[in-house]
């Protein structure tokens, strides 16, 4: 991104990581429409709000500094390399939506603070029952905070490669329930946010907490939505006032 003789540093926001690879998105030069091209990088020491990189990118290239993890997730839907898909070719086939279990390896310091994760994405739910995009906004934006301060090295090897994979859709759909104005977009990010909050909270469990799921089958003309709340009465965030208790407790989350 920007560099001193021949050091090449890249900001930290920049990057992205899967198990043991760090990736960055570079933007193409020349291209008619904005483009990136996804590239894996190696990370030399940390310095300051940077990255010193030695290898992957040269002096002088651009780097996408924030909205990497949307730039990922539109890779991964149009089968593109992408930080999960490295060698995307062709159709993707369908893949298994049983949930990993890292329950019993996962650390307690990690349930605490997916935890604290989860609690702030109560909010977003509740302000989509209220029909405020406002709110629900703002409520995202502390949502990705929380996120924020995760700390991914606690889970090693498969563990921490899911929780990435988690991590970016988790970050992709707060970023466009923030992004985007209409109230009907924003629930329907927030439908994709609950998938990967529900999918998380199996996989990895959290502390002395149980989470009712909940699905309305009428959501988005009869393709049903789900989402997760503390209590097992039906609030409904897709639906607001209009129909305020359509759905059901479809299970109940008690993994710890």
């Amino acid at each position: 991104y920007f560099g001193s003789n021949e050091q090449v540093l890249v900001p930290k926001t920049a990057i992205m990581w899967t198990g043991e690879r760090s990736v960055v998105y570079v933007k193409v030069p020349d291209a008619e429409l904005p483009s990136f091209e996804y590239r894996e990088i190696t990370l030399g020491e940390s310095m300051g709000e940077n990255y010193l990189v030695t290898d992957g990118i040269s002096n002088g290239e651009e780097v996408v500094t924030n909205g990497a993890f949307i730039i990922d997730a539109s890779a991964q839907l149009n089968n593109q390399a992408s930080m999960m898909n490295k060698h995307m070719a062709g159709p993707v086939k369908e893949k298994s939506m049983e949930t990993p279990d890292y329950v019993s390896s996962t650390p307690a310091e990690f349930k605490k603070q997916l935890q604290a994760a989860v609690k702030a994405y109560m909010p977003i739910k509740d302000n989509l029952v209220e029909s405020n995009p406002a709110k629900a906004k703002k409520s995202a934006t502390l949502f990705k905070s929380k996120l924020k301060a995760i700390d991914m090295m606690l889970l090693k090897g498969s563990a921490h490669e899911y929780w990435m994979k988690q991590l970016t859709a988790l970050n992709s759909h707060a970023d466009l329930i923030i992004s985007k104005d209409d109230l009907e977009e924003k629930r329907k990010q927030f439908d994709f946010l609950s998938q990967a909050i529900i999918q998380t909270v199996k996989a990895f469990g959290v502390n002395d907490v149980t989470y009712y799921e909940q699905y309305c089958s009428m959501a988005f003309d009869g393709k049903g939505a789900s989402w997760i709340s503390l209590k097992d009465e039906i609030m409904n965030p897709y639906f607001g006032d209009y129909m305020l208790h359509c759905g059901e407790v479809s299970e109940t989350i008690t993994v710890k």
